[in-house]
């Protein structure tokens, strides 16, 4: 049986206003419509869009470059809801107590969402196995310019603007890095160490306990890096891997992005799996299955696990000569 190695996503939201505004600067469009006491105010809110060229047909059947503006939710803010907030990892008392840096080095979303913190003279790095693109615009909706007022006590501040919408559909690319996914690294050679040598006894106790897998092994691995001198690390077993997706897979089933008045939630799911010696690039060429529920997803994984092989790599001897002290041969 192939492992699945390549993981991929499409995801679909649907929603109704803007739940991702992007600073106090007017688009070009606006200016000219904020105007307060024959003046122009500045003061209003914007939906982050992202900007594309298109060429048009004018009223004097001229052909004409435009810029089509397409409202998205960033990326940083779907990792959010995906994965949980990273300032968390940063905590410094969380950091120092040796157990609560276990087990929050530990947690599933952690593994994933990667982190990089400084502490101790000590740097530990490691890279997202989680590549989220921003969710663009898919539906032809338009949006209009609000002017609301702030409550209390009226001053020149009081009267404001704000971008809105009625309902509005998105769509989101995910894809899981696998092999980042499976490696924890422990070597400070290639300048991504991910955890403390005193800490991988803990660590891997604790996914084992976790997921009641006694299989995470520590050595000294061939990694992404494909060196021939191997890399330091836990690997984690397919179970634990299979696992930690599949949870990742249910938060993205259920995501929820509120703003006051505005939402955006998960509408529809695909995937596309792929496989170690597949000869279609599920990158170019994905083939999407889709699915409503988690239960959907069990029943297309069934009988399928997870993972990739680690070539364990017997680490290099190296001799280490005396010095002979100055002046003597």
């Amino acid at each position: 049986m192939k492992k699945v190695s390549k993981v991929q996503l499409k995801l679909e939201l649907e929603g109704r206003g803007l739940v991702n505004y992007n600073g106090s600067n007017p688009h070009k469009r606006f200016v000219g419509k904020m105007m307060s006491n024959g003046k122009m105010n500045n003061n209003g809110s914007f939906a982050k869009e992202n900007h594309y060229k298109k060429t048009i047909i004018d009223k004097d059947g001229k052909e004409k470059e435009v810029l089509v503006p397409k409202k998205v939710i960033s990326s940083n803010l779907l990792r959010k809801m995906i994965c949980g907030d990273e300032n968390l990892v940063n905590a410094d008392k969380l950091i120092s107590i040796s157990k609560l840096r276990t087990s929050l080095l530990s947690q599933d979303n952690t593994i994933l969402r990667g982190y990089a913190i400084l502490k101790d003279k000590t740097n530990l790095k490691r890279k997202s196995a989680l590549t989220v693109s921003d969710a663009e615009q898919t539906s032809d909706t338009e949006t209009w310019l609000e002017t609301r007022t702030a409550e209390g006590e009226r001053d020149d501040t009081s009267l404001f603007f704000k971008e809105n919408c009625g309902a509005i559909e998105y769509a989101s690319k995910i894809f899981f890095d696998i092999k980042q996914l499976q490696f924890i690294s422990i070597d400070d050679n290639y300048d991504r160490m991910s955890l403390k040598e005193t800490d991988v006894e803990p660590f891997i106790k604790h996914i084992n306990g976790r997921y009641g897998d006694g299989n995470a092994k520590y050595g000294n691995w061939g990694t992404t890096h494909l060196n021939v001198i191997g890399e330091q690390g836990i690997v984690l077993s397919d179970k634990v891997v299979t696992n930690i997706v599949r949870e990742t897979i249910k938060r993205i089933l259920a995501v929820e992005v509120k703003r006051s008045d505005a939402y955006a939630r998960t509408k529809g799911l695909e995937i596309a799996l792929g496989h170690e010696g597949d000869e279609i690039d599920l990158l170019t060429k994905p083939k999407f299955v889709r699915i409503n529920n988690i239960e959907e997803y069990d029943k297309l994984m069934q009988d399928r696990v997870i993972g990739v092989d680690f070539l364990d790599i017997e680490p290099p001897t190296i001799e280490k000569k005396e010095k002979k002290p100055k002046g003597k041969s």
